[in-house]
């Protein structure tokens, strides 16, 4: 009983970890489709700058990753989740709106799902989930144990 509720307990974690799926942050240029209010994206800042947060400044911030909310000629309008200065800190921006003038920013991706790391991580996961199950043997099968001890004689 317990080898089988070890291996529902490996499959259920690794179908949870393969449903979740995979991204990765894909520079746009300029035949991109441009971006729409709530897009994922990371911007990169040409030097290190200072940005404004609502009970703190960042100091040397070189990467803001967020949402889209709007951008004109100027400005890249953005809900920031996380800030990374130069020196390595991370700063939690928790959906502040950081306004990222457009001569302070180098590139800018937008967050992509990707469905060929998605399938190859699901791949490793059903044969993981295959290798437990041989290794767990019939536990896992649901055939039954020895059963319970023959009753003392009398």
């Amino acid at each position: 009983m317990k080898r089988s509720r070890t291996l529902a307990t490996v499959m259920l974690a690794w179908t949870a970890v393969s449903s979740m799926g995979c991204y990765r942050y894909v520079p746009l240029d300029s035949g991109a489709p441009p971006l729409e209010l709530g897009d994922e994206l990371r911007a990169h800042l040409s030097t290190p700058s200072r940005v404004q947060l609502e009970q703190l400044a960042a100091e040397n911030v070189i990467r803001v990753d967020g949402e889209f909310i709007n951008s004109d000629d100027d400005r890249l309008v953005v809900s920031a989740f996380w800030l990374k200065a130069g020196t390595g800190l991370e700063f939690k921006g928790v959906g502040e709106t950081v306004a990222l003038p457009r001569t302070s920013i180098a590139v800018v991706e937008k967050k992509k799902f990707s469905a060929v790391a998605t399938a190859a991580a699901t791949a490793v996961a059903v044969v993981i989930g295959v290798l437990a199950g041989i290794a767990f043997g019939t536990a896992a099968s649901g055939a039954p144990g020895p059963g319970p001890p023959p009753p003392p004689a009398q």
